[in-house]
């Protein structure tokens, strides 16, 4: 038993020197972009941006913008945004009134300042009144690209603000 456990974290210790040199990696690909966002979104809040790589950082980080609208929380699956974002948009109806969905990074108030993280969220429109529907837990700031994603095309959502 004992060698199996040392055999799992021997594993999972090369696994882990594997994700970092991949992180060390995306982020000197992607260190323009990084900066750029950097000032962003600390401009805006925050004391820290997570390392978490974001497959869209430089178009977020050239084409974003705060988005300050009232959040409503709809709590779904912890930590999946990106699925409860898509699940909500695959079954939408008429009524939820989902105008968008949104990629980008958002501000969590930890008691030290706050961090942004990548994250996902909806957005939803009622009687000309735009509002985040967060389905994670509360954030303090939202920092991203809206976009109304359609069988045959991507189109970014200006139309809303």
């Amino acid at each position: 038993m004992k060698i199996e456990f040392e055999k799992l974290t021997a594993r999972i210790a090369r696994y882990e020197r594997q994700e970092e040199k991949k992180r060390l990696a995306w982020a000197k690909s992607n260190s323009s972009a990084i900066k750029t966002l950097r000032a962003k979104l600390l401009d805006i809040g925050g004391t820290s941006i997570s390392p978490q790589p974001h497959p869209y950082i430089r178009f977020i980080a050239d084409h974003g913008r705060p988005q300050d609208f009232p959040a409503i929380i709809r709590v779904m699956k912890p930590s999946d945004c990106h699925g409860n974002v898509f699940e909500l948009w695959v079954n939408r109806t008429k009524r939820s009134r989902l105008v968008a969905i949104c990629i980008g990074y958002a501000l969590t108030d930890d008691g030290d300042g706050g961090m942004w993280c990548p994250h996902s969220w909806a957005l939803r429109k009622t009687k000309g009144v735009v509002s985040i529907i967060e389905t994670t837990v509360s954030r303090t700031k939202y920092f991203g690209i809206a976009y109304v994603p359609s069988p045959n095309s991507h189109k970014n959502a200006e139309g809303l603000w």
